[in-house]
């Protein structure tokens, strides 16, 4: 009496694992998820930004799609610096900056913009004209179907990878003066 209730349960449980396991499939394979996945995957360019107001690095999700960042890694002349102060000490500034930098969000909105590194006024392109060139932003994001890429600012089209999840060393964090947020 005992085994045939325990094999009546594993029947019953065994049935719902397997509807489940048919409705994931279904809805996995279904063209409108297939159509959405096409038609809203993120773009992230990451650029460097002169206005009327100051300068920076700054990234913009330009599609319609949002982007889930993972990390953000600059180095200059090749070199990784994990602060924006080991970046204005590697270009030479002789002047301290006063800045406002952030890590990247978690997620940028379709059609955003955030910075990343702004300095008010015209500090930053005296401190570092033409030496924007030396530093190599690059950032991991992925879809909120977990498609992948990572772009860089001076090589803007996006490279597909597997997974964001493993950061790299010296990945960018906050210089002691920055806010954490």
């Amino acid at each position: 009496m005992l085994t045939w209730i325990a094999n009546r349960w594993i029947t019953i449980l065994a049935s719902m694992a397997s509807f489940a396991v048919l409705a994931f499939v279904m809805w996995e394979s279904s063209p409108e998820r297939k159509y959405r996945k096409l038609a809203i995957p993120p773009k992230v360019v990451v650029s460097y930004l002169m206005t009327e107001r100051g300068s920076g690095f700054v990234v913009t999700n330009t599609s319609s799609g949002p982007a889930l960042l993972y990390w953000t890694t600059v180095t200059v002349d090749g070199t990784v610096m994990p602060t924006w102060a080991d970046v204005s000490a590697a270009l030479g500034s002789k002047i301290m900056l006063e800045f406002s930098a952030i890590i990247p969000a978690d997620m940028l909105k379709p059609e955003s913009q955030q910075r990343i590194f702004w300095v008010d006024g015209d500090a930053l392109n005296n401190a570092w004209q033409s030496k924007d060139s030396r530093v190599e932003i690059e950032t991991c994001y992925c879809s909120i179907f977990e498609e992948c890429w990572v772009t860089t600012r001076l090589t803007p089209t996006p490279r597909p990878i597997n997974s964001c999840l493993e950061k790299p060393a010296g990945h960018l964090r906050p210089s002691p003066q920055e806010p954490v947020s």
